[in-house]
């Protein structure tokens, strides 16, 4: 038996909007240093500006540590790799990869936030069980979207950042590799 599929589907996440984008850093945990209990402390910051302007997906971003950030003549990078070990895991094998660090991240603070940590950047981040470091903090910053920030379509979800990096990539010509 086959399910008979609709030829054309509705487009499971969407990107973010640029007036989504200002509702997002013009919100409460950007402007007036709210900390949210379900946010996990800097997590709540630090987490969708790295996401905005990287592209790595939540988990990736979650498992973060100290040694994963690298200088090589004189540009930051972050160094992905699975490392099962050391609890780091990756969605797939192409998932490996350097990713340059934006100006911007370095401006805002990013190199402090790593100089200050002791291992991993983001250690307020935890989860029960099996589950995903960073499950309990996606649930969170799904409440956050819909109640306090205002952005109420479902299909606008935190992978959404991952969707508007992408399409601002391809507007600005980067080639896919």
């Amino acid at each position: 038996i086959k399910i008979a599929k609709p030829a054309r589907q509705e487009k499971p996440r969407l990107s973010f909007t640029h007036q989504d984008l200002q509702l997002i850093f013009s919100s409460p945990v950007f402007t007036k240093r709210f900390r949210p209990t379900g946010g996990a402390g800097d997590a709540a910051v630090w987490i969708p500006l790295i996401a905005m302007m990287t592209g790595m997906r939540l988990e990736e971003i979650g498992q973060l540590r100290k040694s994963d950030f690298k200088n090589a003549d004189g540009i930051w990078f972050i160094d992905l790799d699975y490392l099962p070990e050391q609890g780091r895991w990756l969605k797939n094998d192409s998932s490996r990869r350097l990713i340059p660090i934006h100006k911007t991240l370095l401006n805002l603070g990013l190199s402090d936030l790593v100089a200050q940590s002791n291992d991993r950047l983001f250690p307020l981040l935890c989860s029960a069980g099996s589950r995903q470091l960073t499950a309990s903090w996606s649930q969170w910053f799904g409440r956050y979207l819909r109640q306090q920030i205002g952005i109420e379509d479902a299909r606008k979800t935190f992978h959404s950042f991952r969707h508007t990096f992408k399409d601002l990539c391809r507007e600005a010509g980067i080639p896919k590799d």
